[in-house]
């Protein structure tokens, strides 16, 4: 800056009481609420300028289920029970989110800064649960004795993930279901979820799934591919028909179910010519949890379901994360 530059800008700030140093930091916090029925900016966009140095940009990004992810407020600012969505722009964007609309900005100088993983997505479905409130057009929550909702307690990426919890005593539900991928997804895909399951899990006589495909086939029968796990602490696979009730015999894996850390499952289901589900944990195929039927119509896949579906009294409270969670036709594998 020259000498005279600098006289002028000292004279400037002496008048508007500034001072400008190169280690000025920005600790403020604004919330805005714009009015939605202006039909600009959503609803509940938070500026957060967290303290960064100066030159950084402090910046706002909004979207649905997609958020920057530099400056993202302190986690326990996330928490928010399901209550039935949230109030927001209902354009929405390629990721197809209609409610709950949060904007989060921070220091775009931070080499840190990552954009949310369904930010811009062309994937079928992309859900990284960055918004106050679950996306109930959506997703349709049940939570029968267990309970559902956005937190930041464990994230795998940015500040908000799915909260899943089951009670000891019981056997409860807590998940979250959805449709509108269907039928253009068609009959093979990929679905690829991280998971964090924060507490020791049960043994004995338990069945819990975490994930659940399902359909009917053309002679009105039900049937669902499930990955879960068992009352040895191991991954298992599943299929499952109505009419009559009937399972595939359960695959158990060798692989103990990670606690206390994330992990990447995926699942491929395939009902093209018959019902296949393959299985995958942090990258490596759990071939002895696949599963295959021939003697059934294969089913057309209408819903996928995430979370806890127990078969059997559970003696243990099972608190599970869930972040980051797409549907593809190709393998979507663990990256971003």
């Amino acid at each position: 800056m020259s000498k005279f530059n600098g006289i002028i800008l000292a004279a400037l700030c002496t008048g508007l009481g500034c001072a400008v140093t190169p280690s000025d930091r920005v600790g403020t916090r604004q919330t805005s609420k714009t009015d939605a029925s202006s039909g600009s900016d959503p609803v509940g966009v938070v500026m957060n300028t967290r303290t960064h140095e100066v030159g950084g940009a402090a910046g706002a990004f909004s979207g649905n289920a997609t958020l920057a992810k530099a400056g993202v407020p302190n986690k326990s600012d996330a928490q928010a029970e399901v209550d039935g969505g949230g109030a927001g722009n209902s354009g929405g964007n390629a990721a197809g989110n209609s409610g709950g609309n949060v904007g989060i900005g921070g220091s775009l100088a931070s080499p840190d800064v990552k954009l949310a993983p369904c930010f811009g997505s062309a994937r079928p479905l992309c859900e990284d649960f960055e918004t106050d409130k679950l996306n109930t057009t959506r997703w349709m929550v049940k939570a029968q004795g267990g309970t559902v909702k956005i937190d930041g307690v464990h994230v795998k990426t940015g500040g908000r993930a799915l909260h899943l919890q089951v009670p000891a005593g019981g056997q409860s539900q807590a998940y979250i279901r959805e449709v509108e991928t269907f039928p253009t997804i068609g009959e093979t895909f990929w679905i690829r979820f991280f998971a964090y399951l924060d507490s020791d899990l049960p043994t004995g006589n338990v069945h819990e799934a975490i994930l659940t495909v399902g359909g009917e086939n053309r002679d009105g029968v039900e049937i669902s591919s499930e990955i879960g796990f068992g009352g040895q602490q191991e991954f298992v696979g599943n299929l499952v028909r109505s009419n009559p009730f009937a399972e595939s015999p359960k695959g158990s894996s060798e692989l103990k179910v990670p606690t206390r850390k994330w992990f990447c499952a995926e699942i491929k289901v395939d009902a093209s010519t018959k019902i296949t589900s393959q299985i995958y944990v942090d990258g490596i195929h759990l071939g002895s949890i696949d599963e295959e039927w021939t003697d059934v119509a294969p089913p057309a896949w209408n819903y996928i379901a995430l979370g806890f579906q127990q078969y059997h009294p559970t003696p243990l409270v099972t608190d599970m994360w869930v972040d980051d969670f797409a549907v593809d036709v190709n393998k979507i594998g663990c990256g971003p």
